[in-house]
C-alpha cells in the first residue's frame, strides 16, 4: 500500500471532535456527524493488522452521553509509522500514543479496525492506483525499461534495468502532485485578481459622474429634436 494523501500531523484538534481532527489531518470533507457513523460508512474497512509503513485512520467504539444524547459515538485517530495521533481530551492540539492499545486504555475506547479511507477520501492504495494515463501510454508503447540489456547492445553498462516499475510509479505520482500544486497556485492568483477587480468596480460604481464642460449628455428626446432641427423640420 502507498500513501495517497500525506497527513498533516500539525493539525489542531479539540475535545469531543475526534472525527473533525482526523478529517483535518487528511484534508477530508465532513460528511458524517460521528466517528461511529463514519466508520460504518467506510468503503475500505479492515480488521487485519494495521500497516506500519503508512498513515491510516483507526477506529474505536465508545458509548457515552454527548449533549444529552447517549449512544455509540465511536472514536477515530490516525495510526502513523511514528505513533498514534488523536485529538486531546482537554485544551487544543493533539496527543500522540505509542500504540493503539495505549490510546484505547487512556481514552476508554475499544478498537474495532482501520480503513483505507475516511469521509469518502481514500488515503492509501495499492501500486496500481498510482498508474496515470501517461504511465498506461508508456506501458502500451513499451517505453518503460528500454535501455540496452544485452552485452551485445550499444550503450549497455553491464547492469540490468534500473528503472523499475516502482520507480516509474514514484516518478509519475510526483509529477501529478507537482501539477496539482501548480494548478492551485494559478487558482489562487486568479482568485486574488478577481477580488481586486471586484473592489475596483465597486469603487467606480460609487463614484459620481464628473462634471466636465466638454461632456455632452444626449437623451433620446434630445437626439430626435436635434435630428429634426438638422433636417429643417424642427
Amino acid at each position: 500500500m502507498r500513501q495517497l494523501i500525506q497527513p498533516n500531523l500539525l493539525a489542531v484538534g479539540y475535545p469531543d471532535y475526534c472525527l473533525a481532527y482526523v478529517e483535518a489531518v487528511f484534508n477530508a470533507p465532513n460528511i458524517k456527524p460521528s466517528a461511529w457513523e463514519a466508520w460504518e460508512a467506510c468503503e475500505f474497512p479492515h480488521t487485519d493488522p494495521i500497516p506500519n509503513d503508512v498513515s491510516v485512520p483507526v477506529w474505536f467504539s465508545w458509548t457515552g452521553t454527548v449533549d444529552g444524547e447517549t449512544r455509540n459515538w465511536g472514536h477515530v485517530a490516525v495510526s502513523t509509522p511514528n505513533g498514534v495521533y488523536t485529538n486531546p481530551l482537554s485544551g487544543s492540539g493533539h496527543k500522540v500514543f505509542a500504540s493503539v492499545p495505549a490510546l484505547a486504555s487512556a481514552y476508554g475506547v475499544t478498537y474495532v479496525g482501520w480503513s483505507e479511507d475516511v469521509s469518502t477520501l481514500k488515503v492509501i492504495g495499492d501500486d496500481m492506483a498510482h498508474i496515470t494515463t501517461e504511465m498506461r501510454v508508456a506501458l502500451a508503447l513499451g517505453t518503460i525499461g528500454t535501455q540496452p540489456q544485452d552485452p551485445g547492445e550499444v550503450g549497455w553498462d553491464g547492469k540490468e534495468d534500473q528503472q523499475s516499475f516502482d520507480d516509474m510509479i514514484t516518478k509519475y505520482s510526483s509529477l501529478g502532485q507537482a501539477r496539482q500544486v501548480e494548478l492551485q497556485t494559478q487558482i489562487d492568483q486568479l482568485t486574488k485578481a478577481n477580488l481586486k477587480l471586484t473592489d475596483q468596480l465597486n469603487t467606480l460604481k460609487n463614484q459620481p459622474i464628473p462634471s466636465d464642460p466638454d461632456t455632452v449628455v444626449v437623451t433620446k428626446d434630445g437626439f430626435w429634436q436635434a435630428l429634426l432641427k438638422f433636417l429643417g423640420k424642427g
